[in-house]
């Protein structure tokens, strides 16, 4: 019965709703929320344009319009939270935490201004709403996707502290200086009152550095970034001219506050504003050049000082010699990560042109690496007349070793016998491993070639401990020596002439050295070519065939027929002699 409940809910939740899976009508509704929200935001704004340009709005508007933003701001970011997933969903409910933050503390102030007519208490239950913002908003900025290196983290935090440090310098000179040096009824309210331009301070930084390191949601975080420059502007601005007891309700100060939650409310209708997509991020040109522009606009305001004959405090000497000490910091940090990367970089080549010209069992030089240096002997041959030869060794007895005690016996073997074949070699020579169980040796300008042949052949005498017993295993080695006087070979020619006399070794019984010698060549090639010629010259019909009866004189039964034939063909022989017969029939 459970069962048969859990399989009709899985059909009703699936079951498409107007042509459309349930996710995509999910989808579709919440995307057409957030453009519900955006229209609502864009006739707000123009309202609050209208109201500000033409006189200074009325109280109420001016309350109800910041609140009304707020709302917005914050139901845009909820409906893009819905739409998203993972660490983007979590980002979208921090700003979304943080607008109606915000809204709450705007209601508060609301309340005392249009409700109960009387001053709003500062500090007080307002203020908080009003610093919820920054908080959720840093952290919905801070968990926004993106993979950075360590480096990359190192160098993001200094960028921060300097962009802190030239936007401080640049907010004491025009407002929180001012703001300190106003005071406040009491400690407390001096404290909250330097909070709002502080907070908008780590705003902007957190911001800066998350433009400076994302790729996949830069639209969406330009548009926040866009929201948070006005509300820094709002809240420095409104802090001022409470320090100056000029601020009035209404005021076009208000106008930043509308405008940057009606921008962060855009901001969810920006391409990519939803997609969880998280690729490895790093610093990119714009990136790193973007921490820089606080920074130049700080030298351009300080310049602006100079200019017009103002005088530095103690607060901004200390911020600009800071600003100084860290942007030297940050070019020290910058040089060092290059050169660490380059070595690391470096370090990887190698590693990589070692994995390509070694094996990686027996760390032996590898089929490529030895026709290298072969290659490269040869040249030295061909212009100086310096001698090299080539040893090739294959294993006899490997297959065995495979078959009774598997491939990790094998492959132990294979690094045992490379441990012995470099024992009886000089550092000057190659040892490879050319495939399989077969090895080869590059020796150049050396004339012992036959002693280390049979040093090497002897380094196996000795039997090996492979899974608990012991095994002996021969080996059959043929050698290729180019002499002063030999003309030079290509390299395909002289590996073939020492895997030709491995093979000839092999066939005579194995365990044994052979050199290569002109003329030389397999059996077998023989019988292969004087099948040819023989089958050729019956084609053309150069000998004939003749059957002679040979009968066994005890029964007077045939036993065999001989097979006799004559002919004027130099490719075979004139006379061929062969016996066909019954299963007791020799054949000759």
């Amino acid at each position: 019965m459970n069962a048969v409940a859990s399989h009709t809910t899985d059909k009703v939740k699936s079951r498409p709703v107007h042509g459309y899976p349930m996710a995509d009508v999910k989808s579709r509704r919440l995307y057409l929320a957030r453009w519900v929200v955006g229209a609502l935001t864009a006739f707000l704004l123009l309202l609050s344009i209208g109201a500000h340009v033409t006189s200074n709005a009325d109280r109420p508007f001016a309350d109800l319009s910041e609140l009304t933003a707020a709302l917005l701001g914050g139901i845009g970011c909820a409906l893009a939270a819905c739409a998203s997933s993972g660490r983007l969903r979590v980002a979208w409910c921090g700003l979304a935490g943080a607008s109606l933050s915000w809204a709450v503390g705007q209601s508060i102030w609301s309340w005392y201004e249009l409700v109960v007519h009387v001053s709003v208490p500062f500090p007080g239950l307002a203020d908080v709403g009003y610093l919820g913002f920054p908080l959720g908003a840093v952290i919905g900025l801070a968990v926004f996707p993106s993979k950075v290196s360590r480096a990359d983290r190192r160098r993001m935090t200094l960028d921060g502290l300097t962009t802190a440090t030239a936007i401080g310098l640049v907010s004491w000179a025009t407002v929180l200086g001012a703001v300190v040096h106003a005071g406040g009824t009491s400690l407390w309210a001096t404290a909250v009152s330097v909070s709002y331009p502080l907070s908008d301070i780590a705003l902007l930084v957190v911001c800066v550095l998350v433009l400076s390191r994302s790729r996949v949601h830069r639209v969406p975080l330009g548009f926040i970034a866009a929201g948070l420059v006005l509300m820094a502007v709002a809240d420095s601005g409104f802090a001022y001219l409470v320090a100056t007891n000029s601020y009035v309700t209404g005021d076009m100060i208000d106008l930043g506050w509308i405008f940057a939650f009606g921008v962060l409310a855009f901001a969810t209708l920006a391409p990519g504003a939803t997609s969880s997509e998280s690729p490895a991020q790093t610093l990119t040109v714009a990136g790193a050049v973007l921490p820089y522009i606080p920074l130049g606009a700080t030298t351009v305001f300080i310049g602006w000082q100079l200019a017009t004959g103002r005088n530095f405090s103690a607060v901004e000497t200390v911020l600009a010699v800071l600003i100084v000490l860290l942007v030297l910091l940050r070019q020290f940090v910058t040089v060092r990560d290059n050169r660490l990367l380059a070595l690391a970089l470096a370090d990887r080549e190698a590693e990589l042109r070692h994995q390509a010209f070694h094996d990686q069992l027996t760390n032996l030089a590898n089929r490529a690496l030895l026709v290298d240096r072969v290659g490269h002997a040869l040249e030295l041959h061909h212009r100086d007349r310096r001698p090299l030869t080539v040893i090739f060794l294959d294993l006899d007895g490997f297959k065995a070793v495979n078959d009774t005690l598997g491939h990790s016996a094998g492959d132990e073997l294979l690094r045992e016998a490379s441990a012995r074949f470099r024992e009886v070699l000089s550092d000057a020579d190659t040892l490879a491993r050319f495939g399989g169980d077969e090895f080869a040796v590059l020796l150049e300008d050396r004339s012992d070639y036959l002693d280390v042949a049979r040093a090497l052949l002897g380094s196996l005498m000795a039997p090996f401990s492979l899974g608990g017993r012991e095994m002996s295993v021969q080996a059959s080695i043929g050698v290729a020596q180019v002499d002063l006087v030999d003309p030079t070979p290509t390299v395909v020619e002289l590996l073939a002439r020492a895997d030709l006399a491995v093979y000839i070794v092999k066939g005579r019984g194995k365990g044994d050295v052979l050199l290569h010698s002109p003329g030389m060549q397999l059996e077998e090639v023989d019988d292969v070519a004087l099948g040819r010629a023989l089958a050729q010259v019956l084609v053309d019909k150069e000998i004939t065939l003749a059957f002679q009866p040979i009968v066994d004189l005890s029964t007077g039964r045939l036993d065999t027929l001989e097979a006799l034939s004559a002919g004027r063909s130099q490719d075979v022989p004139y006379r061929l002699r062969s016996s066909y017969g019954w299963p007791n029939a020799t054949t000759w």
